[in-house]
């Protein structure tokens, strides 16, 4: 009769395809740390110009995060020899800002139907309720852009005295690609 101790020096560890923990590329490195901070950048950037929830951009880039890891490691494992764990985190950190800004540009490149207003700046005041409250919050005449906070909001420490000395606020709102609205251009008048 065998004993378990028998078995155990013929048992060997499954190998699923992984590489034992090798050292991921240098090249592999610095293009993670070059699209996280190009994606971040670009995704802060189209942020402000696009009609979008936090939310929803979140949910984007989420998508945007994993939809790689649906690409089977094995086919991976054959192009990059890299861990498993550091293939996950170059889909979090590389893929996931860099496709959401990517999405955004894509959304505000290709926008049409536009409609362009000029409307009376009725008041305007320091942003108690924004992130920052070094953003001014203008307030249009027939309540133009009510629902779009982000778009009537703009730093006081370069558009204060434009402001100040405007009536009218000039600006062209585009119908985006995927639907979600653009701030193409605005002027104070």
């Amino acid at each position: 009769m065998r004993t378990i101790s028998s078995y155990k020096n013929k048992l060997e560890p499954i190998n699923f395809g992984q590489v034992a923990n090798p050292d991921p590329p240098d090249w592999i490195v610095k293009l993670l740390a070059f699209s996280w901070f190009f994606g971040l950048g670009l995704l802060f950037w189209m942020y402000g110009k696009t009609n979008i929830e936090l939310t929803q951009t979140f949910k984007w880039f989420a998508f945007f995060a994993l939809v790689f890891t649906l690409i089977p490691y094995k086919v991976m494992v054959r192009f990059i020899a890299v861990d498993y764990y550091f293939m996950l985190a170059i889909n979090l950190v590389g893929f996931g800002p860099l496709f959401t800004s990517i999405f955004l540009i894509l959304n505000f490149a290709f926008a049409n139907h536009t409609v362009t207003e000029r409307v009376e700046i009725t008041h305007f005041h320091l942003g108690k309720e924004t992130f920052n409250q070094n953003d001014v919050v203008i307030h249009l005449e027939n309540d133009a852009l009510v629902n779009i906070k982000k778009f009537r909001s703009f730093s006081a420490e370069v558009y204060y005295p434009e402001i100040k000395e405007s009536d009218y606020f000039k600006y062209t709102l585009k119908q985006g690609l995927f639907g979600y609205e653009v701030l193409s251009e605005f002027d104070f008048e």
